[in-house]
């Protein structure tokens, strides 16, 4: 009987689709005695691989946050741990300290509880030294990196259309105005891959696939090649040297200004 007071969802794309065996195997290579149901939200009703506990197909012609916000209100659970499609799973989850994190959740006024690692918390958190706090007014205060969710709550920051990406820039900000506070484990539970950016497979990716016996077809998904990865570790490294909020100011200033034009 799974636990129904915290389904993981993963947010999926249907021309993603090449992804999902490999997420499911690797989710239950690593997180085989998950105690929570399986749900992915996908764009029309496509096929999803064995292993996944119910389905939500959210339609496809609308924003990221739209089809999130239309996932979540088809779920009543009072949590969601929310993953996505292209994060594999690469190390042993332990199953005790997730439910120990959404029983803080509950017990505690907390919107967001990061469970990867992440170094740009501000503060520790009052409530428990373990885990750290994203303070307002800082870029990243929420992330799409898995993380359990006050469904309420995220429902709130989902309502308007925006990409991902945006989401992560501007709804941390905009977070500020609410009550609940953002957290984030110091020591990590979900350790994952970054197997996909911009639509191509990344150098980790391949190797984590190539490790776990995931097939690859690169005839539906080419990888990056030398000189992607050379601009991806310049971008890392001026990235960690100006600061996230540095970088968000100028990519906010940026877009606004494309905007107006």
């Amino acid at each position: 009987m799974k636990n129904s007071s915290m389904p993981i969802l993963m947010m999926a794309y249907d021309p993603y689709c090449d992804l999902w065996e490999g997420f499911v195997k690797c989710k239950e290579k690593y997180w085989g005695d998950c105690e929570y149901p399986f749900v992915i939200a996908t764009c029309d009703d496509a096929a999803v691989p064995k292993g996944i506990d119910r389905k939500i197909a959210t339609g496809g012609k609308m924003e990221w946050t739209e089809r999130l916000h239309k996932a979540l209100l088809e779920i009543d659970s009072p949590f969601v741990l929310l993953m996505l499609e292209d994060l594999f799973i690469d190390k042993q989850v332990d199953n005790k300290r997730v439910t120990k994190c959404l029983k803080l959740m509950e017990k505690h006024d907390i919107g967001h509880c990061r469970l990867c690692k992440d170094v740009k918390w501000h503060a520790d958190y009052k409530g428990d030294s373990r885990f750290g706090e994203y303070l307002r007014g800082h870029a990243y205060r929420i992330s799409t990196h898995p993380a359990i969710w006050n469904r309420e709550y995220l429902l709130k920051l989902t309502e308007k259309p925006m990409n991902a990406w945006n989401f992560e820039y501007l709804v941390s900000y905009e977070s500020d105005a609410y009550p609940q506070s953002c957290i984030c484990v110091k020591k990590p539970i979900i350790s994952f891959v970054n197997t996909v950016w911009r639509q191509k497979w990344t150098r980790e990716g391949v190797s984590l696939c190539k490790r776990e016996g995931i097939p690859i077809d690169f005839h539906i998904r080419a990888k990056h090649g030398f000189r992607s990865n050379f601009v991806t570790d310049i971008n890392k490294l001026i990235y960690h040297m100006l600061g996230p909020d540095f970088i968000t100011a100028m990519i906010i200033k940026k877009r606004k200004k494309v905007r107006s034009r």
